[in-house]
């Protein structure tokens, strides 16, 4: 659809159609030596259409042919008083047209006898009089894998009064790379000068990309949401380093928690990962930012909910029947010293964990456990990398994929996606259907869940074991699904509400002998009679000295 702006409204004045077909980008540019404009979609008919104004409307005038594929994404620039135009497809190729004015001397001067590439021509009538155009394939970018989904040119520049369009156009591929093209200074060939991108994980390729207004930085966006930064290094030309970017969460934050220091940020998400935020604190600098640090859970369901368990040790639910258990790793530990600058000895100490920490943690293919790596795994594959002989399919395709890096500040997307993981430790199971939601005492001993129920055998509640993971009790009492549970801040009540409309009190009692299981009875709850909310109660909390609590509901 073509649109004029009037004031702050906006006018549709042409509808364009394409009968069963669909445009997937459009440009816009001024004609040079003209008023009009020229617009230019790419379809999926493996076709650049152009259109050039007359009036109010466009009017079509040619078809670009040369993609075998869907035009994923067009794009003008000015050039020399020509025009350039980009196109990128999903059969891997970039194609670069020139649109110039044709005129009548310059084609007489051409030999028969010479071979030249096929010119369409096309004349546009403004106010400015008449003039004849040729459009001609300029060049064909081949060096991607896979689909090229976008295209920018860099952006032009002031220089001594005027505007210069540097030739240089960034490409992005699902082949996970994105590669900045510049002719060559002497032969004018079109060549590769930069390919950036990641390696690893289970993620598709770049969906896009743009240049910073001065060309120093190239951006990517991924399919899962995530951005990817390159800055080039200002004293070594042609240099590009990642550089530290937002990410976050690209579907519903289900959970989140802190851990007990207060230090960093934990939450869990519909994207099926785990998100690790803390203060990156920089010594030239005296603002503190917040970045995700570490990615410990790259899971296969969608997540539900997480309780902190220690200072680096937490339990996750997701939509399955398992409760999973997580424990940070040696070089974790040791890139958040880095980062948010505290000791490594005050962070070692405070960890809960006995015996060897591991060094990293790696998902084996077609697994969703997260295995510790210890360093001993990290010096074996190193050695069988070094020998000299062939190397056996195991040895070609490790399943520890885990390498230990230095940061000193927020890692790249690349590093998040495999180096980051915590360790598994444990899986409790228990429950009959999806885990919906779990809690930990403040003495962080018992640890309370709940799954997705709609009978009263399964909306029971779980209460395990912190030191020995077994299941310590359950207590049946609501009939439907227990959304939330909370501990009350000295231990001694545990608070549920539920999608039946009610909520539950249930209090500790005092262990008979110093070592035995702690143990809760119901000690107030509300039925169908005298249920204060008519609509599902989503929520609950405790005031900080135990003795109220509130509850929030769907209720108007």
């Amino acid at each position: 659809k073509g649109w004029s702006k009037q004031g702050s409204n906006g006018k549709c004045v042409q509808t364009l159609s394409f009968g069963s077909g669909f445009i997937l980008d459009v440009t816009l540019a001024r004609l040079p030596g003209s008023d009009a404009l020229i617009l230019a979609c790419g379809g999926d008919d493996g076709k650049v259409h152009l259109y050039i104004q007359e009036g109010e409307q466009f009017q079509k005038i040619q078809s670009l042919v040369g993609h075998e594929d869907w035009v994923r994404g067009v794009e003008w620039a000015a050039h020399d008083g020509n025009l350039l135009l980009a196109s990128c497809s999903q059969d891997c190729m970039i194609r670069i047209w020139r649109i110039y004015i044709r005129r009548e001397s310059t084609y007489k001067e051409y030999n028969e006898n010479i071979i030249k590439l096929k010119e369409d021509i096309f004349n546009v009538t403004s106010d400015k009089g008449a003039v004849t155009y040729a459009a001609t394939l300029e060049t064909v970018l081949a060096g991607h894998e896979n689909w090229v989904y976008g295209i920018h040119w860099q952006p032009p520049f002031h220089k001594d009064g005027r505007l210069e369009q540097p030739l240089s156009l960034l490409s992005a591929s699902m082949d996970k790379t994105m590669i900045l093209w510049a002719p060559d200074e002497e032969s004018g060939v079109w060549l590769e000068q930069v390919r950036v991108g990641e390696v690893g994980g289970n993620t598709l390729g770049f969906y896009g990309c743009q240049f910073s207004p001065d060309g120093s930085m190239i951006l990517a966006h991924a399919f899962n949401g995530a951005l990817h930064i390159w800055c080039q290094n200002q004293s070594k030309k042609g240099e590009w380093s990642p550089g530290v970017v937002l990410s976050g969460h690209f579907g519903a934050v289900q959970d989140l928690s802190w851990d007990p220091e207060g230090e960093f940020i934990l939450s869990v998400g519909a994207d099926q990962t785990t998100r690790l935020f803390a203060p990156w604190r920089r010594k030239e600098h005296e603002q503190v930012t917040w970045h995700e640090i570490a990615r410990p859970q790259i899971h296969g369901y969608d997540m539900q909910c997480l309780a902190m368990i220690g200072r680096f040790q937490f339990v996750s639910g997701a939509d399955e029947k398992v409760l999973r258990v997580f424990s940070a790793t040696k070089n974790f530990v040791e890139n958040f010293s880095f980062i948010t600058g505290t000791t490594v000895e005050d962070l070692l100490s405070t960890n809960q964990a006995t015996g060897e920490i591991p060094e990293g943690a790696s998902v084996p293919a077609l697994g969703l456990s997260n295995k510790a790596v210890f360093e001993g795994d990290l010096t074996a594959n190193t050695r069988e990398t070094d020998r000299n002989k062939p190397l056996s399919s195991a040895d070609q395709y490790p399943q520890v994929y885990f390498q230990a890096v230095s940061l000193t500040e927020p890692p790249p997307e690349d590093h998040l996606l495999q180096n980051t993981l915590w360790v598994e430790i444990q899986k409790l199971y228990g429950h009959g259907y999806e885990v919906f939601c779990v809690a930990c005492n403040t003495s962080r001993t018992v640890l309370a869940s709940a799954c997705k129920a709609s009978k009263m055998e399964y909306a029971a509640i779980i209460l395990w074991s912190t030191c020995s993971w077994k299941q310590l009790l359950s207590l049946p009492l609501h009939s439907l699904t227990v959304t939330q549970l909370a501990f009350s801040p000295d231990d001694q009540f545990l608070l549920a509400v539920s999608r039946d409309r009610t909520w539950s009190l249930w209090k500790q009692q005092e262990p008979a002998q110093f070592d035995s299981e702690p143990f809760f009875s119901l000690f107030a709850h509300t039925d169908k009679n005298t249920a204060v909310h008519t609509r599902i109660i989503w929520t609950c909390d405790w005031s900080f000295d135990s003795k109220y609590f509130v509850t929030g509901s769907r209720d108007k």
